[in-house]
């Protein structure tokens, strides 16, 4: 297995959580509520750190937080809501974001969105990502992984 390559180092990673709700902010300054749904443990993590932002940034906006586990394939959502925003570590084929937003379409919805931290260029699923940290080019033999295990010290990885 090839070694770990850091593409994404803890401070660089806050910067762009803070970009990605600056430009949520300016997408919703109309709204009054949005959802957001972290996807599995790294995307629920993110979505909260992009939730805390938004707070301080828009606070007229009410934002609810939501995990959705993936591994149950037909996985349901406890609230509804008009506008809701899937977020997730790393967008590599498209699939758990494609399957979270079909369970999203039991909703009335008005607008749905994505973000991640990272995009692989690599879907197999029709998934555009609204909101990108870093566009990053592999090979299909390499992975992104995103880790948050010392919430001090975020790393996103290329392996």
């Amino acid at each position: 297995m090839s070694p770990k390559q850091i593409v994404l180092r803890d401070p660089e990673i806050r910067i762009i959580i803070r970009r990605i709700a600056l430009q949520i902010a300016e997408n919703h300054t109309d709204h009054i509520e949005l959802l957001l749904i972290g996807l599995n443990q790294r995307g629920y993590y993110l979505a909260n750190l992009i939730k805390q932002e938004l707070q301080d940034i828009l606070p007229s906006l009410s934002l609810e937080l939501q995990s959705m586990d993936m591994s149950n394939p037909i996985a349901k959502l406890s609230a509804t809501a008009a506008h809701i925003l899937i977020v997730d570590d790393v967008l590599n084929s498209g699939k758990t974001a494609f399957l979270a937003a079909s369970a999203c379409m039991h909703n009335q919805l008005i607008k749905l969105e994505t973000a991640f931290l990272a995009v692989r260029e690599h879907r197999n699923f029709p998934v555009a990502a609204n909101y990108v940290g870093l566009s990053i080019a592999t090979t299909l033999q390499e992975h992104v992984l995103f880790d948050n295990d010392d919430e001090t010290n975020l790393r996103v990885y290329l392996q």
